[in-house]
């Protein structure tokens, strides 16, 4: 994990500098960011951005605290574990700093790589496989709703701009409250490992040295 903490670090040393990489990108499909649905229910983007962090923080820390997620310290082999992580940790902040276009989506093979390994190992508890498995299907989810979209509209007859935009708009609020899901999930298995590297590095450090023995 102290590989985990150096790019966590590192993501902190320069989070002054996160505006450089934010676009002005419009709502639409093959576009992603906790503002997607944050500017449908009347936020704006600069708004909202503190309120979305800390939404998703709130939740991934409910979520751990509950043992629904994780593993991610423990499970896998470590460089699996190290990837799965790193890509929760890139695709969280490309997700709460702003909107993105959807190939930022990219960083999510590697924890779903992790996840599917999770949801079918027998050894796990069923809770644990059902919410890895359940994590596997918002990824297909999120990933494929937009092209599914995109293809049900051009096999349909002449659509106007108007009604494109209102088959949008629906598409969003059905589909973002699943998107925020994942991203509740997969911040909950990242708050879980860092709790508890930190829970036993200070149990090392409250050790007696030579491990108490007389």
């Amino acid at each position: 994990m102290a590989a985990l903490l150096a790019v966590t670090s590192a993501l902190a040393g320069v989070w002054t500098q996160v505006d450089r990489g934010r676009f002005v990108v419009g709502s639409g499909v093959y576009t992603m960011g906790a503002p997607l649905l944050l500017r449908d229910l009347g936020w704006e983007d600069a708004a909202s951005a503190i309120p979305g962090v800390a939404a998703i923080l709130a939740a991934g820390t409910v979520l751990a605290m509950a043992r629904v997620t994780s593993g991610l310290l423990v499970f896998g082999k470590p460089a699996e574990r190290m990837r799965a992580a790193i890509g929760c940790i890139v695709l969280l902040t490309c997700f709460g700093i702003g909107m993105n276009y959807a190939y930022r989506w990219i960083f999510i093979v590697w924890p779903a790589i992790w996840l599917l390994r999770r949801s079918t190992d027998a050894a796990l508890a069923p809770l644990q496989r059902r919410v890895a498995l359940g994590a596997c299907a918002l990824i297909g989810i999120c990933l494929w709703t937009d092209g599914l979209f995109c293809l049900y509209v051009n096999v349909m007859p002449t659509v106007t701009e108007r009604d494109l935009w209102h088959m949008q708009y629906v598409l969003r609020l059905w589909t973002q409250p699943l998107t925020w899901l994942l991203m509740f999930l997969l911040a909950g298995w990242l708050i879980e490992a860092g709790g508890s590297t930190v829970r036993e590095w200070w149990l090392a450090a409250a050790r007696p040295a030579g491990g108490g023995s007389r």
